[in-house]
């Protein structure tokens, strides 16, 4: 993407607002995730890197956004080396009210029978 050349302050700004995009997208879409990463908090380190630096980092979110990796290196902008996995604690999830329901639906979809796990 932009190993091997030179760039312009132009193609740099460019690159600085990509990421802003792909950081409003991950906050978006996958609130978790950006919360895991931290990526608000570690959004201002990103201009001083140096290309290979912002090329690692770009190709790290859009490969945990596209769910292509479940971990990529973040240390140039502050994080770790495995960022973005993520666990789900199901038990936890599990007990929050309403949170986990069984649903039995008729073939037809007219009627639906939920049954919360917090109600067994």
């Amino acid at each position: 993407m932009l190993e091997g050349k030179p760039i312009n302050s132009d193609e740099m700004e460019k690159v600085d607002s990509l990421f802003v995009s792909i950081l409003h997208s991950i906050e978006k879409n996958c609130g978790l995730l950006a919360e895991k990463l931290k990526l608000r908090e570690r959004m201002g380190s990103f201009p001083g890197l140096d290309v290979s630096d912002k090329t690692l980092v770009l190709k790290g979110l859009i490969a945990l956004m596209a769910a292509k990796s479940n971990m990529e290196d973040m240390r140039p902008i502050g994080g770790a080396r495995l960022s973005g996995c993520m666990q789900l604690n199901i038990a936890s999830s599990m007990l929050k009210p309403h949170n986990f329901a069984f649903i039995d639906q008729s073939v037809t979809g007219l009627f639906e029978k939920r049954t919360f796990i917090d109600e067994l």
